[in-house]
């Protein structure tokens, strides 16, 4: 079972991961990708489709990013740059820095 504390940093890791996609990255792949939308293009891309064309090539060291901000998209649910919204309210700084003032008082 999930308690708060879990479930309150899994939100975190997903706000942290939300606000670093590099949209223009993503826009450019898009278009390269000739796919209709974001989510047309994520769908290919976790089925591997774009590999077997060989529009995106496995393990290359020049389309990490690219691979990076998918994979980011992907698990952070954010399909379009609108979406990012929703995870606006959330403190994504560390709590270790309040965890350490508590133990000292």
């Amino acid at each position: 079972m999930i308690n708060i504390r879990q479930e309150n940093e899994m939100l975190k890791a997903q706000a942290k991961i939300a606000k670093s996609i590099n949209w223009k990255v993503v826009d450019n792949w898009r278009e390269k990708l000739g796919a209709e939308d974001n989510m047309a293009m994520l769908m290919d891309y976790d089925f591997g489709i774009y590999y077997e064309t060989k529009q995106l090539i496995r393990n290359s060291p020049f389309q990490s990013h690219v691979r990076l901000n998918f994979d980011k998209m992907i698990f952070s649910g954010c399909l379009v740059k609108e979406d990012v919204v929703q995870y606006n309210d959330i403190d994504v700084s560390d709590d270790e820095d309040e965890e350490e003032e508590d133990v000292e008082s």
